[in-house]
């Protein structure tokens, strides 16, 4: 069985957006504060728990979705799987509370250039 570029590139863009729709009940789950139901003192706290995974990880994902929720048009390439979580990580390192505004501004033109270019370009 031979595989193709184009099986690859729509796996992959299927586990993008699986990973975003994660990450939008990640942000959801944080902001309800049901995490506290659980025992947990924060949401990266109960996700590592839940999720098996190490606590610096939870905190990236937990830190991830929150971002995503005040990048609407990021979060929705994501979805489409036009872009990946290594290019929201970088949209996401740059969003600061000082540069959110600017930022809101430039992101339908970011968004463009990280599905037409690696995360690194």
């Amino acid at each position: 069985m031979f595989v193709t570029q184009e099986t690859i590139a729509a796996k992959r863009r299927a586990v993008d957006a699986a990973e975003a729709d994660w990450l939008r009940d990640v942000a959801d789950y944080d902001q309800s504060g049901n995490w506290a139901l659980t025992g947990s003192l924060s949401a990266a706290a109960s996700v590592r728990h839940g999720c098996r995974m190490d606590p610096g990880v939870a905190g990236f994902y937990v830190d991830i979705a929150r971002k995503l929720t005040k990048m609407p048009d990021v979060l929705a390439a994501f979805l489409e799987g036009d872009i990946s979580l290594r290019h929201v990580q970088v949209l996401a390192r740059a969003h600061t509370a000082a540069r959110a505004p600017i930022l809101a501004q430039a992101e339908p033109e970011l968004v463009a250039a990280a599905r037409d270019h690696s995360p690194n370009d």
